[in-house]
Formats: C-alpha cells, sequence, structure tokens
C-alpha cells in the first residue's frame, strides 16, 4: 500500500511538473495542438501508474491538477482537461478490465482515454461551464472530438503500454526510493517549490 501511495505521488507530481512547465511553454508561444503534448505526457504518467487500483487515475490527475494551480493562474479549461483525462482513465478501466490479463490491454485503455477524455471535455467545458471560447456548440464540439480526439486516442495507443513497460522497468526501484528518507524528500521539493512560490504571489 505504501509503495502504491508512493507511486501515486510520483505520478502526479511529475504530471504537475509537466503541465506546469511543458504546458506553460507550449501555450506561451502558441504551439499549434498543445493539448495534444499535453495529454500525451499525462497518459504515459498513467500508463504508469496502471499498477494502481482503478480510481487512482482520478487522484493523481486532482493532484496534478492543484500542483499547476499553485504555479499557475487559474485557467478553468486546463483545470477541467486534467482532472477529466484521469477520470476518463479510470473509466476505460472499468470497460475494460475484463480483457486485464491480455497484452492488448493498456493499447485499448489508452485509445479509448483519449477520446473519452475529448468527449467529456466538451461536452463539460460547452455546457456547464459554459466557456466563452466554446459558443460553437454541438457543431464545435463534433469537431473537437474528431480531431483532437483522434489524435489523443492515437496517442494513447503509444504512451499508455509505454508507461506500463516504463512501470516495469521502475517499479521496483520506487519501492527502494519509498524506504529511503531522500525519495520523500525528492518528491516533496517540488511541492516545497510551490508552496513558497504561492505564498509570495500573495505578498
Amino acid at each position: 500500500m505504501r509503495c502504491h501511495i508512493f507511486t501515486l505521488l510520483v505520478c502526479a507530481t511529475l504530471w504537475g511538473i509537466y503541465e506546469f512547465a511543458v504546458g506553460g511553454w507550449l501555450y506561451g508561444y502558441h504551439i499549434p495542438k498543445s493539448s495534444v503534448y499535453l495529454t500525451a505526457g499525462a497518459l504515459l504518467l498513467l500508463g504508469v501508474s496502471m499498477r494502481l487500483p482503478i480510481g487512482s487515475g482520478a487522484i493523481i490527475s486532482a493532484i496534478a491538477m492543484l500542483f499547476k494551480f499553485m504555479n499557475h493562474p487559474f485557467y478553468a479549461c486546463h483545470m477541467v482537461a486534467i482532472f477529466l483525462i484521469g477520470v476518463s482513465y479510470d473509466i476505460s478501466r472499468i470497460l475494460w478490465r475484463r480483457h486485464s490479463s491480455r497484452n492488448y490491454y493498456p493499447v485499448v485503455v489508452g485509445f479509448s482515454t483519449g477520446y473519452l477524455s475529448a468527449i467529456t471535455f466538451s461536452l463539460t467545458i460547452t455546457y456547464l461551464v459554459q466557456h466563452p471560447h466554446w459558443v460553437g456548440g454541438l457543431p464545435q464540439v463534433i469537431n473537437y472530438i474528431g480531431v483532437q480526439g483522434t489524435m489523443f486516442a492515437m496517442a494513447g495507443t503509444v504512451m499508455v503500454p509505454l508507461g506500463v513497460k516504463l512501470c516495469d522497468k521502475t517499479y521496483g526501484l520506487s519501492c527502494i526510493a519509498l524506504h529511503r528518507p531522500i525519495g520523500w524528500f525528492v518528491i516533496s521539493l517540488p511541492w516545497i517549490y510551490s508552496i513558497i512560490r504561492l505564498v509570495r504571489s500573495f505578498g
């Protein structure tokens, strides 16, 4: 259980750092399809977490969302997207869990997570959040699912299996780091930095 918690925190923290650092650079330079690169990175880390129980994806995404919030101005679209990727990953694992022993399981989970995250995000941001950038209604939703969703799904078929293989190679190291103070110290450093940064923003 402690090894699972440590792995969860590592994945969530790395996701938060990726969103803050890489996402800030992508959006800062107006790189086309920035969300595809961010989703691909998220799917890689969710693949690493596949040993964890179903439901961990939502927890990981919530922690990553918190990390980004502490380091970056609040932007509803980004926060909603991060959380729904994790939720979609959990739903996909539930939908395909009868095939969890199959070699293709990570591939189909990644594929369905890509499309499901695009569907849930576009519907949520259009009809629940009613964000001003999403005033196009259903045609904009369908276009987003067809274009972005397909890119997310293609990324998922590669990144989730890659994350699973990465986990197989490094899971033992995570358990070793868990029992050493340096492991917890390293994982706490980004959060200490984030807290200091957040406090200074109110100064």
